[in-house]
């Protein structure tokens, strides 16, 4: 790699409004963290969820990202966002509150959770969105990376935590007490972004609300624009991968191995940690040796993965074996989620920001629910093991996809990101 010189990173801290908004994600992340460890738990444990059921759970689980991303960036880029997070966070206190209760008092079914998940991730994708385009009027242009190296170090310090805490009171209370810590999360959110004082500039979008016109318009940038495009591509892969591999894991974990299910949300965990680790480094990183090239080699951390599918006896070696390519595969894809995520911001136009995200959102995710559904039918078909296989080989090929940004020389000059008069490429 060549060096180049790195500039000193701008502090977000010092907004009161951001620290707010920092907070109040960070708890309601941290809470999700947990639902996602515990819901395919309480799904396999509790009701006895087989590996067609697990993955139909999950398919319902990540549908609301097939299309509603598209009708949500466009609502997003007429409208103030806080509204949005706001009413977004008290859907799900409401929906999350409902599947714990039913949990507890034993009248919780498999259709019904998937219902419920499915509504509550419909909101979800509506939060998700607005927060990407919410952010960048807390901080300076300047401030951006270091904001979102922070948003970044949220999600995976959540990711790190989320799965303990999930796992320690599944074991003690059981899953379903689990979905109500995440309602509580959702309520902190509430509280702490109805404190912000900040005034939100009025959207720059005006007229007439043409929804087809406006969503190809944010699918339209997305194509022309290589780095974003070559990123969109290597989420679809990645997250429907993941995906695949996600379901027949923890089948393979709990039913194969016999690991308990305590120990495998703390071995689920530990990619958490090295996705913390991961987004706290990658601006020092970027600024040094450039965005493109540090995407480039860092994408190849998933390659580890391949070990999982090798093991296959509970011991003390094969947990701390998943910990550790876990870890290493979380370093990998918390540094190249900041990255990309900043530059998708500044090359992108602040009144297309909505349909932008909203645009590559929907391609990143719509991998999640085929490949649930996949790694669901594949782990019925022809074994835990093998739909593993199938798994892990197709995460650490997805790396393959964002080779354009090797050759992207404006992502790689001293400065890139300093402000968001980058030339739009």
């Amino acid at each position: 790699m060549n060096a180049v010189l790195p500039a000193k990173a701008p502090s977000p801290w010092r907004s009161s409004a951001f620290v707010l908004f920092w907070t109040g994600r960070s708890v309601s992340l941290t809470g999700s963290a947990v639902t996602s460890v515990a819901l395919p738990l309480l799904a396999a444990v509790t009701l006895d969820a087989g590996p067609i059921g697990l993955g139909l759970l999950e398919a319902c689980v990540w549908l609301p990202f097939l299309g509603l991303p598209l009708i949500a960036g466009v609502h997003l880029d007429r409208r103030r966002r806080r509204p949005v997070l706001l009413l977004c966070d008290v859907v799900r206190l409401i929906l999350l509150t409902l599947a714990g209760v039913l949990g507890l008092s034993g009248t919780l079914s498999l259709p019904t959770l998937a219902i419920l998940a499915f509504l509550a991730q419909s909101a979800t994708v509506f939060s998700q969105i607005g927060e990407q385009v919410y952010l960048p009027s807390l901080v300076d242009g300047e401030q951006l990376l270091a904001a979102n190296s922070a948003m970044g170090a949220s999600r995976s310090a959540a990711t790190l935590a989320g799965p303990g805490i999930a796992g320690l009171i599944v074991q003690v209370f059981g899953p379903p007490l689990a979905l109500l810590v995440d309602a509580v999360s959702y309520l902190i959110s509430l509280l702490t972004l109805g404190a912000i004082r900040q005034a939100e500039p009025s959207p720059e979008k005006a007229g007439n609300l043409q929804i087809i016109t406006e969503i190809v318009e944010g699918l339209a940038f997305v194509w022309r624009t290589r780095q974003i495009r070559a990123s969109a591509l290597f989420g679809l892969l990645f997250n429907g991968f993941w995906q695949l591999m996600t379901v027949p894991f923890l089948l393979y974990a709990l039913t194969d191995v016999r690991i308990a299910a305590g120990w495998w949300s703390l071995v689920w965990g530990c990619a958490g940690a090295g996705a913390l680790f991961g987004s706290l480094l990658a601006p020092r990183l970027a600024r040094r040796f450039g965005y493109g090239r540090t995407i480039v080699v860092a994408s190849a951390g998933h390659l580890p993965l391949l070990i999982i599918p090798l093991t296959g006896h509970s011991s003390a070696v094969t947990i701390a074996g998943w910990a550790t390519v876990l870890a290493v595969s979380g370093v990998t894809g918390g540094m190249v989620n900041v990255l990309i995520l900043t530059v998708r911001t500044i090359l992108t136009p602040n009144d297309l920001l909505g349909r932008v995200s909203a645009s590559v959102r929907l391609i990143m995710y719509g991998g999640l629910p085929l490949g649930a559904l996949t790694g669901g039918t594949l782990a019925h078909t022809f074994g835990h093991r093998s739909a593993l296989w199938v798994g892990v080989i197709g995460v650490a090929g997805s790396a393959v996809t964002l080779l354009p940004f090797r050759n992207s020389p404006e992502l790689n000059r001293p400065g890139f990101g300093g402000d968001f008069g980058v030339p739009r490429v």
